[in-house]
């Protein structure tokens, strides 16, 4: 059986969500809140053998792994934040409950967790604070899929892109 997200998960994600991303926020973030409503602000990956995906990540990407907390990394690349890995607890067997969240910016969460209500998505957790960082909600679509709701109050750098060869790369 193959069921991304399952009502034992969204159990878990209040506690583990956000945790390991805003926590490696750099200092030199700012408090501006003007991110663009629909721009993905944030990835998490919630799984179920952290160890194993993490070997698996570093070998393609190359990536930088940060533990925050027992179950809780962030990734780093070029140094820079980038992600969130939790490990979440195998809660139903026969199902594979790992996945990537996308935190999607919203202007009024408040206001995006009622129009998504009325569209017929599923609230998992409703309007939280992880404090001085996001206003966050978790939803899925009504094709099951979920998604982070969040109104950043902090914001981190946007990573720096290094293409060796921009006139090469523009046309491709």
């Amino acid at each position: 059986m193959f069921r991304i997200f399952t009502n034992a998960t969204a159990k878990i994600l209040t506690s583990l969500l956000l945790l390991a991303g805003f926590a490696a926020i750099p200092a030199e973030a700012s408090q501006q809140k003007d991110v663009p409503q629909g721009s993905v602000v944030w990835f998490d990956l919630l799984t179920e053998d952290a160890d194993r995906v993490m070997d698996f990540y570093r070998g393609i990407f190359g990536w930088e792994l940060r533990l925050q907390e027992p179950g809780a990394w962030v990734v780093l690349h070029n140094g820079q934040p980038i992600a969130g890995i939790s490990e979440i607890e195998d809660l139903e067997a026969d199902a594979v409950e790992s996945f990537w969240l996308a935190g999607i910016a919203v202007d009024d969460i408040a206001g995006a967790v009622s129009r998504a209500r009325k569209l017929g998505a599923t609230v998992h957790q409703d309007v939280n604070e992880l404090a001085g960082f996001a206003r966050y909600a978790i939803i899925e679509d009504p094709q099951t899929a979920p998604l982070m709701l969040a109104t950043p109050l902090i914001v981190a750098p946007p990573p720096v892109i290094h293409i060796p060869d921009f006139p090469v790369a523009v046309p491709f």
